[in-house]
This record gives structure tokens, C-alpha cells and sequence, in this order.
């Protein structure tokens, strides 16, 4: 989506978003700084798999904030477009020649105790 709108890759270190926290020491350093101790953290694989791209697709419409603001000001066409490009990237997670698309992805999990 960011290519086809010309939108950096990356936002500008310290946005606020959904991955702003994906650094395990800044995600510690904002626990420490909270006055949490005794952190322990654990990562872990959470994958999605969607029967279809089309599927991933329409999920994506529904939930993504962050992208359905970022397409707030585009045309429909645009709109459709986008979406479309967004389903053929989604094709190169294809599971083992069926439809089922499986994106693998990370969790960082993180605990502490404050008194």
C-alpha cells in the first residue's frame, strides 16, 4: 500500500503505531521507565493463514486502522486498485500449492511486576 501511494516504508522513529514497540529493548527500556521489575520476555510465532488472498484481503478492509486512514482521501478507484495490489502481494505466501495463504509473524511477549 505504501508503494502504490508513495508513502515511506518506514514512519519516522518514535510514531505512535503498531509496530513502535517491536524493539525488545524499547519495549523493556518503556516497562523500566513505568516502574516495572523482574521483566521477562518471551517471543513467540503467531501465524495467520486466511483460505484465499481475496480472504486476507477483505480482513484487512475490516480491521487495519492505520490503513484504512492512510486510504481515507483516495478515490474509489484508487481504493480498488490498492486493494487489488494487496491481494497479489498476498499471493507470495501461498501454502503448499493449495489457496490458504500463511503469514508467519512474531509476538513479543512481556511481563513485570510493580509494587
Amino acid at each position: 500500500m505504501r508503494k502504490e501511494l508513495n508513502i515511506p516504508s518506514l514512519p519516522p522513529h518514535g510514531t505512535p503505531g503498531a509496530f513502535s514497540l517491536a524493539d525488545e529493548n524499547i519495549l523493556k527500556d518503556s516497562f523500566v521507565r513505568s516502574g516495572f521489575k523482574d521483566i521477562q520476555i518471551e517471543w513467540i510465532s503467531v501465524p495467520f493463514e486466511f483460505d484465499s488472498a481475496e480472504t486476507y484481503t477483505n480482513f484487512t478492509k475490516y480491521i487495519a486502522a492505520p490503513v484504512l486512514a492512510m486510504l481515507a482521501d483516495q478515490t474509489l478507484n484508487c481504493k480498488e486498485q490498492i486493494w487489488k495490489a494487496v491481494t497479489k502481494a498476498a499471493l507470495k505466501y501461498i501454502k503448499n500449492n493449495t489457496s490458504s495463504i500463511v503469514l508467519e509473524n512474531e509476538s513479543i511477549c512481556i511481563a513485570g511486576k510493580k509494587n
